[in-house]
């Protein structure tokens, strides 16, 4: 009611052989008060997944919570991408 908004959002990433690539809790997508109600930002921390050479090939996971604080309501997210030589 007021534009107030606090977000954050847990994210982890798992690689092929089911080992966790990455793990993030709580990170910060937006804190503070709102132009307008439909206003549309970036996160605050923006995620970036970066492979090197020595990476494992094959199929990670990604997996996010992005959960408002004020309303208490937490949206899940998956997704899949692969990684080839």
């Amino acid at each position: 009611k007021d534009l107030r908004a606090n977000l954050t959002y847990d994210l982890k990433v798992i690689a092929p052989d089911g080992s966790t690539y990455f793990s993030g809790k709580n990170i910060t997508a937006f804190s503070g008060r709102l132009p307008t109600s439909t206003f549309i930002q970036m996160s605050a921390e923006n995620a970036a997944i970066v492979f090197e050479p020595k990476d494992k090939l094959g199929t990670y996971k990604i997996l996010a919570a992005l959960t408002d604080h004020i309303s208490h309501k937490t949206l899940h997210l998956a997704e899949k991408i692969e990684l080839v030589q």
